[in-house]
């Protein structure tokens, strides 16, 4: 599980890979995960734990998709850019974007960067009222300031959750799968 903790560790961006949709071999290649926003809250017994205030457990992730998100926090936390973009390509949308604050330096130790998280509503409004609902026209946006070290140890969860589910398939001499 891949989590964006904001500078306070009160709010969180949790992108948590399940299953291997496809393969690449007869469409794009994929992972079905668990996409959430969540905020720390205190439970009755003193116990603090993160809870889901929006998310799908459908979200929809392209491989080639991961490997930009990863390769574009890289190019911010090394200088080279100065905003990492993301938007998913397949239904339900969310998308992250992370930009340097104007004027932070990115050695400073307070939070350099700020992080807006976007989610498609469709997918939790489908089901109320009956009305038809058309994917990308109601969002919700949560925006927080992070440090360069939640989004260094964020890409590099990203990246070896999304190693875990290889795209490779094995086929034997008579062209079936193994």
């Amino acid at each position: 599980m891949a989590v964006l903790l904001n500078e306070g560790s009160n709010l969180c961006l949790r992108l948590e890979p399940r299953t291997r949709e496809h393969d690449g071999t007869r469409g794009p290649a994929s992972i079905r995960c668990t996409l959430a926003v969540e905020a720390n809250r205190h439970r009755p017994d003193g116990e603090h734990a993160f809870e889901r205030l929006l998310g799908t457990d459908s979200a929809l992730v392209l491989d080639l998709d991961v490997i930009c998100l990863v390769e574009s926090l890289e190019a911010l936390l090394s200088g080279a850019s100065a905003q990492a973009d993301f938007a998913s390509a397949v239904a339900p949308g969310f998308g992250v974007r992370v930009e340097r604050r104007e004027g932070a330096d990115a050695s400073e130790p307070a939070c350099p960067y700020v992080v807006e998280a976007g989610v498609d509503l469709a997918h939790v409004l489908e089901g109320i009222g009956g009305a038809p609902v058309q994917p990308g026209t109601d969002l919700a946006l949560f925006r927080f300031p992070a440090t360069a070290r939640a989004l260094a140890a964020f890409a590099s969860r990203l990246a070896a959750e999304y190693g875990r589910f290889p795209t490779e398939t094995r086929t034997n001499p008579a062209g079936s799968r193994a």
